[in-house]
């Protein structure tokens, strides 16, 4: 464990660093030896993956998700490279028909592309939940 590819002439377990404690879950699934790593849980750090900073703010009645430390319904969060806005609701436990309008950098993101396009550093992702009234 804790051998690197370059060490071993590219034959190390890629599995060796991901292997659960009793009594955990898996975090990472590789597809293939070498290959992409899958992630099953987006609060997860892929393996040798980067970090990003990204603003999230919650409003509304999604304030109460957002985790200790937020002010003014905002906090900057770190998030595994390859993370998208599906996958921060998710991480936050907003129950996904509650995230009706989501908003990256000022731009209206459409449900379609929620799960498909990708945070980078520094973006602000707000979110808002449904609104009734006249």
């Amino acid at each position: 464990m804790g051998e690197t590819d370059a060490e071993s002439g590219g034959n190390a377990d890629p599995t060796a660093e991901v292997a659960p404690r009793h009594g955990e879950l898996p975090r990472l699934w590789w597809c293939e030896p070498h290959a992409t790593v899958l992630m099953l849980m987006p609060s997860c750090r892929r393996a040798g993956g980067v970090e990003l900073k990204v603003t999230v703010k919650l409003f509304a009645s999604l304030g109460q998700y957002l985790p200790s430390g937020a002010k003014r319904n905002q906090i900057e969060m770190e998030f595994p490279e390859g993370t998208t806005p599906a996958d921060v609701v998710e991480r936050l436990n907003v129950p996904r028909d509650l995230a009706h309008l989501v908003i990256l950098d000022g731009v209206f993101l459409p449900p379609s592309e929620r799960g498909t396009r990708v945070l980078a550093e520094r973006e602000e992702l707000a979110i808002f939940p449904p609104v009734a009234g006249g």
